[in-house]
């Protein structure tokens, strides 16, 4: 990864303790928002499906349409912008949640409303594919895991405790390390994205009754994933002292 991509930040220092907080609490802030407009809907099911007259489990695609958008994006936007330098990219990315979630309130229509959430999901896919990455760039590598965890604030506690998953994907993907982050994004915001499909099929043909069962079948296949995974996800030894 050319290091002229971050040239507005000090992310190859190795020889100082400092820790940028204002400007890794700019991630976090940014980490709060894109969280804040994937879930938000969940807690407005009633009052969406009321305001656009479509069922609650519709209502609830609005989740999922957003995590499938992230999904689409994250992996081929960052990897047509390597050569890019990312703040400019970052700030349009935030510029677009803005844009997008304003037409969303003002929409009325329900396809309108769907496709809005895409893109403003394409653009979320964008922050996340870029925040560990740049907050890992900003500090020396000993204090790549505390920057990690204080951009990571802003999110769900199940986000942040997902840095340990993020430093070890970084570490192994090396100068790659914003590709291998937007991969993450791919699986994560997909299994949202499969989740609201499948929950809202469950809900509207076989009620919530059904709900206990498919989790429990979820988690099993789940802990087999991690299981096979486990040898190597986190290899032993001592993390590389440079980024190149």
């Amino acid at each position: 990864m050319d290091k002229q991509q971050y040239s507005s930040s000090p992310c190859s220092s190795e020889s100082t303790d400092h820790m940028p907080l204002f400007k890794l609490l700019a991630f976090t802030m940014a980490g709060f928002l894109t969280i804040m407009t994937e879930t938000m809907p969940a807690g407005l099911l009633p009052q969406i499906s009321q305001g656009l007259q479509i069922s609650q489990a519709q209502a609830g695609q609005l989740i999922s349409i957003f995590a499938f958008g992230s999904a689409v994006a994250a992996i081929p936007i960052i990897y047509l912008t390597q050569s890019c330098n990312r703040r400019p990219l970052f700030l349009v990315a935030i510029a677009g949640l803005f844009i997008f979630n304003s037409l969303t309130a003002l929409s009325d229509h329900y396809w309108l409303t769907l496709i809005v959430r895409f893109v403003g999901g394409m653009c979320a896919g964008i922050i996340w594919g870029l925040l560990a990455g740049y907050a890992r760039r900003l500090v020396p590598t000993h204090l790549q895991g505390r920057a990690l965890a204080i951009a990571g604030v802003g999110q769900p506690i199940a986000l942040s405790l997902g840095v340990p998953l993020q430093t070890a994907l970084a570490d192994t993907a090396g100068e790659n390390a914003d590709i291998a982050q937007s991969m993450l994004v791919t699986v994560f915001n997909f299994a949202i994205a499969c989740g609201g499909f499948v929950g809202g099929y469950l809900l509207e043909h076989y009620g919530a009754k059904i709900f206990p069962s498919s989790m429990l079948i979820f988690i099993l296949f789940s802990l087999v994933i991690v299981c096979l995974g486990k040898k190597h996800g986190f290899k032993i030894g001592h993390r590389p002292s440079k980024q190149h």
